[in-house]
């Protein structure tokens, strides 16, 4: 599936695969990375970004696929410590630590 730049592509059984919600992303994405409205994504996450803890294990299908891969090629058995950047809610941080509660973590958001 090919698409514009930058642009969201979602599973069709994705809870977050809705049009206004992709499409406002995608528009506030590309303010953002034009440079013209460099808070576009802050104010999007602002209006949007409770919705992410509605979502399965508080992560978009993307963010699960990478706590399942850290978990299983990180050394469970050594101290690790994580900087999740573009943490959103934080369901990735959450969902790890609950798995491996001797980590320490940090996550940082533009809209936060």
């Amino acid at each position: 599936e090919t698409g514009p730049p930058n642009s969201v592509h979602l599973p069709p059984t994705c809870a977050w695969n809705t049009p206004d919600l992709v499409v406002q992303y995608e528009a506030a994405l590309a303010r953002q990375e034009s440079r013209p409205d460099s808070r576009a994504i802050e104010q999007w996450y602002d209006v949007h970004g409770a919705y992410f803890s509605t979502l399965d294990q508080g992560c978009t299908p993307s963010a699960r696929h990478a706590v399942n891969l850290v978990l299983e090629l990180a050394d469970r058995t050594r101290p690790l410590t994580m900087l999740d950047a573009g943490c959103c809610s934080g369901g990735m941080v959450q969902a790890i630590r609950a798995r491996v509660p001797g980590w320490r973590f940090c996550g940082w958001d533009a809209s936060a």
